[in-house]
Parts: C-alpha cells; sequence; structure tokens
C-alpha cells in the first residue's frame, strides 16, 4: 500500500514537473505564445490558412473559423507570427454575449490592469501576465468583441506603426487645408 502510494506521488510529480507547459506559458487554443511555431500550428490545426505577412510583426498569418475549436460562440481565430516563426499574437472574436463569462475565466487566471465597464457602453479590460497583454473589447454597438493575446514585442511593433501611420494622416490632411 505504502510502496503504491510513494509511486503514485512520484508519477504525479514527474508528469507534472516534465510537462510542456509552465505556470507561466500562456496557451490560448493550445497555442503557446513565443514558442509555437508557424508549423506546429498548421500540424496542430490542419483548417489554418495562411493569410500572409503581418505589417507589425513582419511574420507569417494563418486564420481559422472559430467552428474548429470547441470554445462556445468562438468566431474567428488568427495567428500572428514573427520573423522567427513563433507565435507573437492571437486574435480572436467571439459573439459579445460571452463577455461575462469570458472575464470570469480570465480574471482566474490572470490580473487585470486595465478595467472600463459601464453599464452601457464599449467595454475593456486589459491583463498583463510576464510580458504578454490580454486585451478584451467589446464595442457598445456590436454582436461581437475580441480577445487578442499579444507579445510585449508585437504590442510595441503595434504601437509604433500605429502611431506613426496616425501622424502621417495628420498631416497629410493637415497639408489639404
Amino acid at each position: 500500500m505504502k510502496k503504491t502510494m510513494i509511486l503514485g506521488t512520484l508519477i504525479i510529480r514527474v508528469v507534472f514537473m516534465s510537462s510542456p507547459l509552465h505556470a507561466a506559458d500562456i496557451a490560448p487554443l493550445g497555442f503557446v505564445l513565443e514558442k509555437t511555431t508557424y508549423l506546429e500550428a498548421l500540424k496542430a490545426q490542419p483548417a489554418l490558412k495562411d493569410i500572409g505577412v503581418n505589417k507589425f510583426s513582419q511574420g507569417k498569418m494563418l486564420n481559422a473559423d472559430g467552428e474548429h475549436w470547441s470554445l462556445k460562440g468562438l468566431n474567428n481565430v488568427t495567428l500572428i507570427f514573427n520573423k522567427n516563426d513563433r507565435l507573437t499574437a492571437v486574435l480572436m472574436n467571439l459573439n459579445k454575449s460571452r463577455f461575462d463569462a469570458l472575464l470570469s475565466h480570465l480574471s482566474e487566471k490572470y490580473q487585470s490592469t486595465y478595467k472600463n465597464i459601464p453599464f452601457v457602453g464599449n467595454k475593456q479590460v486589459t491583463f498583463l501576465h510576464d510580458g504578454i497583454e490580454i486585451d478584451v473589447v467589446a464595442p457598445h454597438l456590436s454582436f461581437e468583441m475580441s480577445v487578442t493575446y499579444g507579445t510585449a514585442a508585437f504590442n510595441s511593433a503595434y504601437r509604433s506603426l500605429t502611431r506613426k501611420e496616425a501622424e502621417t494622416r495628420r498631416l497629410q490632411e493637415g497639408s489639404l487645408l
């Protein structure tokens, strides 16, 4: 009896210690950010289709309808990779009716850094965990919400390029007046 108990405890420890996912790994839909490669994602979900190169990460992108995963209300998934073919962002569109349930699940796992949930209006919650930012945005007059998981490198490139594009548009508009 005692040998069986010790052996069982040993097996449990070996399984958890040798698991490829660690507590710090963030793996939306089973794809580990900063670790999953382009080819691993294609192998794991054959429904994913190449949709070109992302302007923020300069890496490839894959996309599929949400029906290929068991997440209720998932409409669409886009995986964005960096130049080294490592997953750098996951974009998901879901039915907005899932906002409260999704928020509950994410709040159990991660600490929120920003929360704006008015009774009426746009809802947004941001979580940050080990350099990964998770943004949940539910526009007021939409039936869909977006959930974005992004690495620090992706978010930095996104913000930088978005700022530059906005400044370029502002200067172009000013030159027309």
